[in-house]
């Protein structure tokens, strides 16, 4: 007979009766089996059988990660993954993300200020005095803002003002305003700032 399937382990089989002649008066019947079987060892491999789909589930969310900021409101992130189980065969992947996030640290940000150094005194322009002394300035700025927001940085200048006499001793001036009356160049009461000069090197 043809093998009994088109792959894999099969047989096929041959048959013969006890006919040649028949048994007959009192003779003994054919000795032997009836039926030979033969492997067919020249089929392929049978495919594996299609297992069914599986779709993939959601496994546990992880711990959440670092605060992405240390005040002022950020966010952490934990993750998970598609692996309870694995999609398989064809099944559907999960559904939604593999992430979750929460805000965190959101106490206001403390303000950052820092003053940089005073710079070198300078003349001021016009500021010869009648008595033959000058009028010098120096100045100072500080920064200040918040750590989480560098856009929020606020710069504040101070001055300081002094007056020197031309043996080179010089007296601070509390109030630049009142040195204003003792410049020379003009009537009392009349003399002014000029335009600022241009910037000085940085200090």
């Amino acid at each position: 007979s043809a093998c009994s399937q088109t792959c894999g382990m099969a047989v096929k089989t041959r048959r013969r009766t006890c006919g040649n002649p028949k048994p007959a008066h009192g003779g003994r019947v054919c000795v032997g089996p009836d039926r030979a079987e033969i492997y067919c060892s020249h089929l392929p491999p049978c495919p594996a059988p299609k297992q069914p789909p599986i779709d993939g589930g959601w496994g546990p969310y992880g711990d959440f990660g670092e605060c992405s900021a240390v005040c002022g409101g950020g966010f952490r992130i934990r993750r998970r993954k598609c692996d309870n189980p694995v999609p398989q065969n064809g099944g559907m992947d999960c559904s939604g993300c593999h992430f979750d996030y929460e805000v965190c640290n959101t106490q206001p940000c403390p303000d950052v200020r820092k003053a940089g150094t005073w710079t070198p005194w300078l003349t001021v322009a016009n500021g010869t005095m009648a008595s033959g002394g000058y009028v010098e300035k120096r100045f100072r700025f500080t920064c200040k803002a918040p750590i989480a927001d560098s856009a929020l940085l606020k710069i504040t200048p101070k001055e300081e003002v002094r007056v020197c006499q031309p043996d080179g001793s010089c007296q601070r001036s509390v109030d630049p305003n009142a040195l204003a009356p003792g410049l020379a160049g003009g009537e009392e009461g009349e003399d002014g700032w000029s335009e600022w000069s241009s910037w000085s090197p940085c200090s």
